[in-house]
């Protein structure tokens, strides 16, 4: 018996008896952001986050679109991008969160996309706070080993 993978939630054992995995996602709940630059761009970008792998997305045709799979929530998330002046959210997705519902039945509406996205000053603090005492860590941990062979040495 041979097992063959054709894609990553698809397996097929022999010839014909096939395995194939569907994530059970029990309440998905889908947000829409629109990522806006401080400088001006022309590049327009959309994040769905939050939906089932079951409902597919509309997109246009001027548009890269980018798909990916989160292991650690269990739900899809997507990024279309494209020119400011022919495509926006709403219109990007707009198909897709029509048809994205809920087990309680309630569909994510579309005048619900958030204009901003963002991040945390405070976090951002921390996070180069964190890097400083990595590199302070790392600097004594190294002189105190090149301190150690010298004295081996002696």
């Amino acid at each position: 018996m041979t097992v063959r993978s054709d894609n990553a939630n698809k397996l097929i054992f022999g010839s014909g008896t096939s395995l194939t995995v569907q994530p059970n996602i029990t309440d998905p709940q889908p947000a829409l952001y629109q990522l806006t630059s401080p400088k001006s761009s022309d590049t327009s970008v959309c994040l769905l986050t939050d939906f089932d792998s079951s409902n597919k997305y509309a997109n246009s045709n001027d548009s890269t679109v980018l798909e990916m799979m989160t292991m650690e929530s269990k739900s899809y998330g997507a990024v279309i991008w494209g020119s400011k002046s022919s495509f926006n959210c709403t219109n990007a997705f707009q198909q897709n969160i029509v048809n994205l519902t809920q087990p309680s039945g309630s569909t994510c509406k579309v005048k619900d996309v958030k204009q901003s996205f963002e991040t945390d000053k405070d976090l951002n603090l921390m996070n180069m706070f964190l890097i400083f005492l990595r590199v302070i860590f790392l600097k004594t941990a190294g002189f105190n080993l090149l301190m150690t062979l010298r004295l081996w040495s002696n």
